[in-house]
């Protein structure tokens, strides 16, 4: 994670096609679709898929909106307290993806819309075995949601192993795994994705994102928004002041670093061929969680204009 990312030279036009789309597909007024352009979550599109075309890149962007708009109900609003509607919805969101839901106008219902559009254009382009994958991860990212408004519906804090199991689903990352591999152009066999080597690090992809910008990156946000869902509060419900929580979660990294390697290692060789991809594969998680970092950096969203500077010093000031 210490190298410099590269930047997809795509990424300005891409954000501003999508900005334009997703402001109609999801009817954002002008303050929301202001607050959206200034997120410039195009930039983590860019990190994440350095080669892919224009169409690709738009792709993941409105797929970013989307996912962002949707998760924000059940993080905080209508669904976060009610687990069943929160499920009713997770079960309309997966019946989009069947290829015979009927066309959802954006005035009927601009979410389930904009989820649509993407499916639809990523089936369009994209093998059977990679719809199969993303529709897979999409499924496992909404489960996870769904986990997340049971747990925040029971008075019991959860185990740290706990935690880092509902968050890799409910954190994002494995669908930006499929729109990755769509957008680098790798197309491998499932036996091969099965493998506990490459299992392990996009498990790993999920845990990475999931210390440094959903817990280290938003702590500060959680504080001020009176949120608990992070582990920095698991360590310090087990006695850890805040600055041990976060050098304990410093040591949690390096051990994911440490499977990352040993995952690496274990690999087989499936041929000339094949382990091209797979590189290209590993190589692509890597810049997923290399976006997310460097995007949650520089965004407004966790750390306000203060981004660049705790980047430099390592340092974040607490409310």
């Amino acid at each position: 994670m210490a190298v410099e990312p590269e930047v997809n030279p795509m990424h300005k036009t891409s954000k501003a096609l999508s900005d334009a789309w997703l402001r109609d597909a999801l009817r954002m007024d002008d303050k929301t679709a202001s607050i959206w352009s200034r997120l410039d979550i195009a930039y983590m599109s860019a990190i994440s898929a350095p080669n892919a075309d224009l169409e690709t890149l738009k792709l993941m962007n409105d797929w970013n909106g989307w996912v962002f708009a949707f998760d924000d109900p059940f993080d905080e609003g209508s669904f976060a307290n009610n687990p069943i509607k929160a499920a009713e919805e997770i079960i309309y969101t997966l019946a989009i993806l069947d290829n015979i839901h009927p066309v959802i106008s954006p005035d009927v219902n601009p979410l389930r819309h904009t989820l649509q559009s993407c499916w639809n254009r990523f089936r369009l382009r994209a093998s059977p075995a990679l719809q199969y994958r993303w529709k897979r991860h999409l499924t496992m990212y909404c489960v996870g949601v769904l986990r997340q408004v049971g747990v925040q519906n029971t008075a019991s804090r959860l185990s740290i192993g706990e935690y880092m199991d509902m968050r890799a689903g409910g954190v994002g990352a494995y669908p930006c795994i499929g729109l990755m591999e769509f957008a680098e152009k790798i197309d491998l066999p499932q036996d091969v994705m099965d493998h506990p080597s490459l299992e392990a690090i996009s498990r790993l992809t999920c845990d990475l994102i999931t210390f440094r910008k959903n817990d280290l990156c938003s702590y500060r946000k959680d504080l001020i928004q009176g949120e608990d869902n992070n582990v920095i509060f698991i360590l310090k419900d087990q006695g850890l002041t805040e600055q041990q929580a976060v050098d304990e979660i410093g040591e949690m990294l390096c051990d994911c670093y440490r499977r990352w390697g040993t995952a690496l290692a274990d690999l087989p060789s499936w041929g000339e061929g094949i382990d091209r991809d797979v590189i290209k594969f590993v190589n692509g998680c890597r810049n997923i969680a290399l976006g997310n970092l460097h995007w949650s950096l520089t965004t407004f969203r966790y750390l306000g204009d203060e981004g660049p500077k705790v980047k430099e010093t390592r340092m974040m000031k607490l409310p």
